[in-house]
Parts: structure tokens; C-alpha cells; sequence
């Protein structure tokens, strides 16, 4: 009770109340004003259940074994100003399976009560930064990909309190959902589906019922008809009316916007994403205006590779432009975009050239670094939930952490990487047009 009590309290000097969202002063952008990352915003999350901890532990068990989907009701304070009631989850797999408290969530504004949100957004994640020292990797790709034009989350640091006590440093960044939609396309009414757990893009049958444990669909429920993504990689595996491979594909897919997310997936080195080392964290979004399907990708904290299973620091600095997972054959659409196709394959080769010799460079983004570490100092310093040190953070800004000959246990350096990286690049660039 006095724990509810304090929490009014603090809403009726602080807050600004409103019914169902917060009141904007002047028409804007949905969500400028959450995710203004010129500084650091500040969330408190408050349980009115002594047991919070414990149910959210069973609706993460629940998910990731049965798949259904709870949220555990709460009130929260975005910088100031008040929501109440709204769902909250655990997320994340590897970055939830760690002793710390610093757990991600998921926060769903709109769960219990469907005319609420904040700022127009309905939902958020709140990233822990998992295995990335300097808290920064997502961020930093993340922001690539929206300067090159393309359909990314937005993204802003947040202090994160839990019934007061400081959780640490978050990154806040944007739910692909029906506002993102709306925002990157014009139109949310097509089909979205998310890549997970095992889409490999590999056509199999016309039956949807052998498509949906492998992806899910996120949109459109009451509509249980896949027959718009099973034809898309029915076209990606090289099948359809024409014999010509790109006819048949430019029809239904937008394959310059994903021939970029791959060129910056490849450059920063990131081993999660579809065209690396694991076949998930992306979403394909039928837009309804072009009728063509769009790549999303999302999930970047193992970006500069923070992490990877299988490579020396010396192999990810030189990974191959053109890489396609082992065995080939399970990777048919990879093969098809970046090996089979020479129109495809040029056209990403012309990608990647123009992202190294113009943005994918020291003099870009290092500046960037800094202030995003000028920024974010003080509030690494105090959180001490963290996964790395105050000497980490400082260190794998200019060095690499760890045991660089041992694959998974070491961290690059930020700014060596990107000098390193940007050298092999553009000499593979060289190597390939003399062919």
C-alpha cells in the first residue's frame, strides 16, 4: 500500500495526467519525443504485487516452451509522465539467460488497455546490452541503417529504475508493429511475418501447415491465409511463370533494400542476421501499397562482432564480402542473391562499395562513437548490474577484449575494427573486379 501510495504521489507533482495517452503540445512524428536520443531518458517501472519477479520468471517459462504469450500488469513513469496498467514480459534469449538482474522487456503500453500509449507508441523493448561492453553496437548500426534509407527500428538510451532501485543503463528501441509500419511504409494492413524460429527460406510445399513452425505471423490473425509468403519463397527459390530468376522476384520483393540490410549485416560483422551464421532476427512485411514484400532486420547487439562461435579476430576482420552459411544447399536464397544471380551480386558488390568508400569509415563514424560514449559515461559508470566493467567500457572503445585466437571469447574494439574491417572490404572489392 505504500508503495502505491508513493507512486501517486510522485505522479501528482511530477506527471501530467491524461486519458489513454500523453497530450502532444504540436503534431509530430509518432514517438520523436521517446526516442530523442540527444540525451538520456529515464523509465520507473512499479509492481503492485510483492511477487512480481516470480511471475515474470513463469511467463518467460511459458513462452519459451509453450509459446503463450502473458504480461504482468504494472504502471510506469516515462520521464515524467505516467501510464498506468499497462503488460510487461522478460525477452531475449542468450541475453536473458545470465545471473544478473538486468533482464531486457518487453513493455506493452496498449495490453490491458487498448486506447493507451505514450507519445503514439504502443509498445517498446528495453535492450540490456548483452555482451557488449560498450553499450553501443546496437545503437550505432541501428542508426547506419535508418542514415542509408532503410526500414529500421528507432533507438534512445533510458535509466531504467524497478520500484526504485536502478536497473542500469537500457537502449529503448522500437517495436516492428503497426505504427513502425505506418511510419517506414505508409500502410500497416498487409501481412507480417517474423523469421523464427527456423526460417530458412526454403520452399517446401502450397500446405501453409508446413510454414508455420518455422515462422509466425504477426499481423492479420483472423486472415489464416500464408498463401502471400509461401508464393514469395516459392520466387526466392527460383520457381514461377517466367525462367528468369529476377523477373520473377522483383515482382513480389523489394531486393535492393534487402541487398543493403545484407551489405551492413556483412560489414559490421554481425554473426546473428539471416545472411550470416543464424537464420532469424528478420521480418518480411507485405506492402500493401507496392504489393512487394519488405526485409526488416532487427537485433544488432552482437554487431562488430561481439560474439561469434566460430572465428579468430583475424577471420571476422577478413570475412568474405560474399559469405553463405555451410552446407549451401539449406541456404538457397543466399546462394541465389549473392552467388547464382550476377545481377544481384553485382548490384550488392555496388552496395557495399559505395557504403565503404562514403559512410563505413573512420572519419564517419568514430565521431559518432565518441559522442555516444560522452553521452552514455556517467550512467554506465553507475550501473552496476552491468555485464562489463567501467575499464571494459573505456578499453573496447580503442582495444580488443579477451583471448583474440579463441572464437567466442573476445570483444573488438570499436574503432580498430572498423579500420581493419573497411581495408579487407574494399581489397575483396579490389580482388573481385579484376575477375
Amino acid at each position: 500500500m505504500k508503495k502505491i501510495l508513493l507512486f501517486t504521489a510522485a505522479i501528482f507533482i511530477t506527471v501530467i495526467f491524461f486519458n489513454g495517452c500523453a497530450e502532444e503540445k504540436k503534431e509530430s512524428t509518432k514517438g520523436d519525443k521517446l526516442f530523442d536520443d540527444s540525451r538520456i531518458h529515464t523509465i520507473h517501472l512499479f509492481f503492485n504485487q510483492k511477487n512480481y519477479w516470480d511471475s515474470l520468471m513463469i511467463y518467460k517459462a511459458l513462452r519459451d516452451t509453450d509459446e503463450v504469450t502473458k504480461y504482468l500488469m504494472c504502471n510506469v513513469i516515462i520521464d515524467s509522465t505516467a501510464v498506468y496498467a499497462i503488460g510487461l514480459r522478460f525477452k531475449g534469449e542468450s541475453s536473458f539467460d545470465t545471473k544478473s538482474k538486468k533482464k531486457s522487456f518487453k513493455l506493452s503500453l496498449n495490453q490491458f488497455n487498448q486506447k493507451q500509449d505514450y507519445d503514439k507508441i504502443k509498445n517498446l523493448n528495453l535492450n540490456n546490452n548483452f555482451k557488449d561492453p560498450t553499450m553501443m553496437r546496437e545503437k550505432l548500426i541501428l542508426d547506419f541503417m535508418r542514415q542509408q534509407g532503410l526500414p529500421a527500428p528507432r533507438c534512445a538510451y533510458a535509466k531504467v529504475y524497478v520500484d526504485n532501485v536502478y536497473y542500469g543503463l537500457y537502449l529503448m528501441v522500437e517495436e516492428i508493429d503497426k505504427t513502425f509500419l505506418n511510419e517506414n511504409f505508409g500502410n500497416d494492413t498487409g501481412n507480417l511475418y517474423i523469421g523464427e524460429p527456423a526460417a530458412y527460406l526454403i520452399y517446401i510445399s502450397e500446405k501453409k501447415n508446413d510454414y508455420i513452425r518455422k515462422y509466425r505471423k504477426k499481423s492479420n490473425f483472423e486472415e489464416d491465409d500464408w498463401a502471400d509468403l509461401i508464393g514469395l519463397i516459392f520466387a526466392m527459390n527460383g520457381y514461377g511463370k517466367s525462367e528468369n530468376y529476377s523477373e520473377n522476384l522483383d515482382k513480389v520483393f523489394n531486393v535492393e533494400s534487402c541487398l543493403k540490410t545484407w551489405a551492413i549485416n556483412n560489414l559490421f560483422v554481425n554473426p546473428d542476421a539471416y545472411n550470416m551464421l543464424y537464420r532469424h532476427n528478420f521480418y518480411l512485411y507485405h506492402n500493401s501499397e507496392t504489393g512487394k514484400f519488405e526485409w526488416i532486420s532487427y537485433d544488432y547487439n552482437f554487431g562488430f562482432a561481439a560474439w561469434n562461435p566460430r572465428y579468430k579476430l583475424e577471420q571476422i576482420q577478413n570475412f568474405d564480402i560474399l559469405y553463405v552459411d555451410e552446407p549451401q544447399k539449406e541456404h538457397a536464397f543466399a546462394m541465389n542473391l549473392l552467388k547464382n544471380n550476377d545481377n544481384y551480386k553485382n548490384r550488392y558488390l555496388e552496395i557495399m562499395t559505395e557504403l565503404v568508400e562514403k559512410d563505413f569509415a573512420s572519419g564517419k563514424l568514430e565521431p559518432k562513437i565518441d559522442s555516444t560514449a560522452n553521452l552514455i559515461r556517467k550512467e554506465v559508470y553507475a550501473d552496476t548490474m552491468k555485464f562489463s566493467s567501467n575499464e571494459d567500457f573505456e578499453k573496447n572503445l580503442f582495444e580488443d577484449l579477451g583471448d583474440v585466437s579463441d572464437p567466442g571469447a573476445f570483444v573488438p574494439g570499436l574503432k580498430p575494427f572498423i579500420i581493419k574491417r573497411r581495408e579487407s572490404v574494399l581489397k575483396q572489392l579490389e580482388v573481385l573486379k579484376k575477375k
